[in-house]
């Protein structure tokens, strides 16, 4: 995680790599579909987030693994997917308001990205003003 934090994705995703060998599990699996979607490999980073899923609900990271399947499956198109994803999560009762930020905050960011800006910047700004005064999700705002 460190090597991720400075940018060393080769470092990163080497160092996981034996991870997975020596220790394998859904730690590390979730890590390494992080690596993944930082670098914009989506379709690796889902089967990794889908792999720590099927562990059951009581696995490792499960409620991450889910959140960030959905923000992946959102920058694949695959909206109603990730609409899914997120239901499923709330029916959960692990969702949380911090969570429900987090997820206006990727969307608004992707419908910029997809040139619906209205909608992408109305989003943004109610998601900004709902967390303003606060220090959560600092590093994503």
């Amino acid at each position: 995680m460190a090597r991720r934090s400075i940018g060393d994705f080769n470092g990163a995703d080497a160092r996981l790599a034996w991870l997975s060998g020596a220790a394998p599990g859904p730690e590390v699996t979730y890590h390494q579909a992080v690596s993944a979607e930082l670098q914009e490999r989506f379709a690796e980073s889902l089967a990794g987030y889908e792999a720590v899923l099927a562990g059951g609900p009581d696995a490792v990271r499960v409620v991450d693994a889910g959140f960030r399947r959905a923000l992946v499956l959102e920058e694949l198109g695959r909206h109603r997917d990730a609409i899914k994803q997120v239901k499923q999560l709330q029916r959960s009762g692990m969702w949380t308001e911090r969570d429900a930020l987090s997820l206006a905050l990727a969307r608004g960011v992707n419908e910029l990205a997809q040139g619906r800006e209205r909608r992408g910047l109305r989003r943004l700004d109610r998601a900004l003003m709902s967390s303003e005064g606060s220090d959560d999700l600092k590093w994503m705002r």
